[in-house]
């Protein structure tokens, strides 16, 4: 048995790795994780490649992250379906995301796509962790994420 519940298994690749198990004591981290600001700036990294971005009904061009923040207006919850399931090292991931609307009235979303598979397990393991500090659901706290991640990033400037 390792530390905070975690035990020994084997991967796919046939070495031996952490299984993860959350048995959480009050205020102690039983992984070594990321940070708060780490998460964040992995989060807005990831973000901030999925740009320039093109508007699908007025072809408007979103050049970076933060025009898009500037520009659109969020639209609904911020969601992890795998946070939500509780999947924190999926094989084939279902994403995170949020939609927001444009201008014109047109949804677009940004999302966990394409993010380094072992990027994403290190933030769901940190968000996992986040729940169980702040006490709040995994849907509260892609809410709060969704607008430090969006104040931050338009407080940045280009």
């Amino acid at each position: 048995m390792l530390g905070g519940g975690a035990r020994l298994q084997k991967s796919l690749f046939g070495s031996i790795i952490p299984a993860f198990s959350f048995k959480a004591q009050a205020g102690k981290n039983p992984f070594i994780i990321v940070t708060d600001a780490e998460a964040r700036l992995m989060m807005i990294d990831h973000l901030r490649g999925l740009f320039p971005k093109t508007c699908p009904k007025c072809q408007r061009i979103f050049p970076t992250l933060r025009d898009y923040f500037l520009n659109t207006t969020p639209v609904g919850e911020a969601v992890s379906i795998d946070l939500e399931a509780d999947d924190l090292r999926p094989l084939r991931p279902l994403g995170s995301g949020a939609v927001s609307k444009c201008k014109c009235g047109a949804s677009m979303v940004i999302s966990s796509d394409g993010m380094p598979l072992f990027r994403l397990w290190s933030l769901l393991l940190w968000a996992k962790y986040e729940t169980m500090r702040r006490n709040v659901t995994p849907k509260q706290l892609m809410q709060s994420l969704r607008a430090e991640i969006r104040k931050q990033v338009i407080n940045e400037g280009d």
